[in-house]
């Protein structure tokens, strides 16, 4: 099975941010990951970062027309820790 035979097939896809960064494909990779989903599946998102908290992901929802149905931000020690539930 390849990637691309994926589409459509999943309830719920997850990723955590270390993948989307690593990757160097940035937008593209949360797209491939959105495009797993079924209609009305759960896309869950997870970004840590010692800068701030990332502002990015919020604004790739937007111009993709996803909703984010819950978040949750924490700051401890410096780490700042992001969670998205998004739905197509």
């Amino acid at each position: 099975m390849k990637v691309n035979d994926l589409g459509g097939s999943s309830d719920i896809v997850t990723m955590i941010g270390s993948t989307r960064m690593e990757s160097g494909l940035y937008e593209a990779i949360l797209d491939q990951a959105l495009s797993f989903l079924k209609p009305d599946g759960l896309f869950y998102y997870q970004a840590i970062s010692q800068e701030g908290f990332e502002v990015e992901f919020p604004e790739f929802c937007r111009s993709r027309n996803v909703s984010i149905v819950n978040e949750l931000k924490e700051e401890k020690y410096g780490i700042y820790a992001q969670y998205y539930c998004v739905s197509k």
